[in-house]
């Protein structure tokens, strides 16, 4: 006696042949919708939110006063303390801008001189960090 096996499925070329279509379809979709842009937003927001609180933690942990300054679609981080020391830092958005130039000071007893709701905004959000003046506490609001 013969078994006769019936073919049924999909053979492993047939479906990764469609899996490779559905991935470059899917990834078409991704960046005209602009996902991506909202992506790629939301993870300067987040790096923003870091560096304040980066700047905060060094200047209660060094000693030293930490200056951050915002202009435009850039911020700098800076030790006015020591002047030697090269540990300043620059960034450039790309889809983030400041609504006005904001000068923060972190001391390092942990106080902010001039603390204050900053504001940065893109084109469809405007992201809110709020700086505590006296523990210098950082939190963002979108």
């Amino acid at each position: 006696m013969r078994w006769v096996m019936k073919k049924r499925g999909f053979s492993l070329v047939e479906l990764i042949i469609v899996l490779a279509i559905i991935s470059v379809l899917s990834s078409v979709f991704i960046i005209r919708s602009g996902i991506y842009r909202n992506i790629k937003e939301k993870n300067e927001a987040k790096t923003l939110l870091a560096d304040l609180n980066y700047c905060r933690e060094k200047a209660l942990s060094s000693g030293h006063i930490y200056s951050f300054k915002a202009v435009d679609d850039t911020y700098t981080i800076k030790n006015i303390t020591d002047i030697n020391n090269n540990d300043d830092k620059y960034v450039k958005f790309r889809y983030l801008r400041a609504n006005k130039t904001y000068k923060l000071k972190f001391r390092s007893n942990g106080v902010v001189v001039n603390a204050q709701t900053i504001y940065f905004s893109s084109d469809k959000r405007r992201y809110g960090y709020i700086i505590s003046p006296i523990a210098g506490r950082i939190r963002m609001n979108e």
